[in-house]
């Protein structure tokens, strides 16, 4: 019983520091798009879409920078498989 209790918090712990490893912190915005953007003009598109959505007001800056609520984030783009099928993860880290 023990041991299990114990794989338990391990795979718990695990999993903490993978996300935020990945990016998910609280200060950062994530977005997951299900479809790939090829032209980084359709990329900044979508991301500024998809901020609107969620009720964000935002602006592309340039390289890579977007000001978001007044705050200025720096683009993060990773490949995440997921199921096989890669998804394209975008993730805005605050800057400092």
């Amino acid at each position: 019983m023990i041991e299990w209790i114990f794989f338990f918090l391990m795979g718990m712990i695990i999993l903490f520091f993978f996300s935020r490893f990945l990016g998910f912190k609280k200060e950062n915005i994530g977005i997951t798009f299900d479809q790939r953007y090829i032209k980084f003009e359709d990329y900044v598109h979508a991301i500024l879409d998809e901020l609107a959505n969620k009720n964000y007001e935002a602006k592309y800056i340039g390289d890579r920078t977007f000001q978001v609520d007044g705050q200025k984030y720096v683009l993060v783009e990773r490949n995440v498989k997921m199921g096989g099928a890669p998804l394209q993860q975008t993730m805005l880290k605050k800057m400092k």
